[in-house]
């Protein structure tokens, strides 16, 4: 009898083993499928715009298709990007390309730095420091995240243009340096992490908070703060509707994206391979600091989830 019920036991442990193994062999199939057509639906546009910056225009316009594989490779939309007069001369104003580049990396570059090294002291307060109300005001900190940009940019238009701002870059500087709550609350979660032992060995040395902060956070958060980089140039390299709000029709600011929207006003005179060349160049930037930070971005963003 003891027997009969042993094997029953068994005979049905091993049913439900084989079940959860035909449920976890589905369950990765599905996955597997819906990354591959995930991670398809993110190279096919950038496969696109490569393939036909390297296209001659010659073959796109005679075959009216779109060309998955040329029949000839070729540079000359590259050549031509910096060789054709239009792509210095954009709605008859003289604007080079180049300063499209410029503009992008001062106005995104010394406002990311400066941001977030403020936030990371904002970060370090939360973590380490205890003040009156400061769950009260870290809660009120996140709560900003909740407000659309689109709602900010109408009030910021507003008291920009009584300081006589709009037209101006300081639209896109002075706000950005003075840090962001999710670039806060990211570093508050690595910071976190950090063992208490070595502020309070700090403290016994006699260094001050802001010493602390110097020498030995930052030293530790390395990985953490180029994470948070990446995602600061990047946002702000990708920019568009606050450059065009505020600047008010001055080319001269115009950065990247927004002298990418005036090019594609010149499609017919420049032709796709052009513009697709323009578009890969303006990729570069972003990409460059991806891969130069790549091994303490991935590390970075593993250690700044919630704890």
């Amino acid at each position: 009898m003891i027997k009969a019920k042993e094997s029953l036991f068994a005979h049905a442990k091993g049913t439900k083993s084989g079940k959860a193994k035909k449920r976890s062999i589905v369950f990765s199939v599905i996955a597997a499928v819906w990354l591959t057509l995930f991670t398809l639906a993110l190279i096919i546009p950038f496969y696109v715009i490569v393939i036909t910056s390297l296209t001659p225009n010659t073959e796109i316009m005679s075959s009216m298709k779109f060309i998955w594989w040329p029949k000839e490779f070729t540079g000359q939309a590259y050549t031509e990007a910096f060789t054709n007069p239009l792509s210095y001369t954009l709605q008859s104003h003289s604007l080079k390309i180049l300063l499209g580049f410029g503009n992008t990396l001062w106005q995104v570059i010394p406002t990311a730095c400066v941001g977030l090294f403020v936030s990371g002291l904002s970060a370090y307060a939360f973590c380490q420091m205890n003040f009156w109300g400061k769950n009260v005001l870290f809660y009120v900190t996140l709560a900003t995240m909740l407000i659309p940009g689109a709602c900010l940019n109408v009030v910021g238009y507003l008291m920009y243009d009584k300081l006589q701002w709009t037209g101006t870059a300081l639209p896109l500087i002075i706000p950005g340096l003075f840090g962001s709550a999710a670039t806060m609350f990211f570093l508050r979660q690595f910071f976190s992490g950090i063992p208490k032992e070595l502020f309070e060995a700090g403290k016994l040395d006699g260094m001050g908070h802001f010493r602390m902060y110097i020498q030995i956070m930052l030293p530790l958060t390395v990985p953490a703060f180029l994470a948070q980089f990446i995602f600061l140039f990047v946002n702000g390299y990708n920019n568009y509707a606050t450059p065009l709000l505020f600047l008010n029709g001055v080319e001269e600011m115009y950065p990247m994206q927004l002298v990418m929207t005036n090019l594609q006003k010149q499609f017919a005179s420049l032709g796709s391979p052009v513009i697709c060349a323009f578009a890969v160049l303006g990729l570069l930037p972003p990409i460059a600091v991806f891969l130069v930070c790549q091994k303490f971005f991935i590390q970075g963003v593993a250690v700044t989830g919630l704890k």
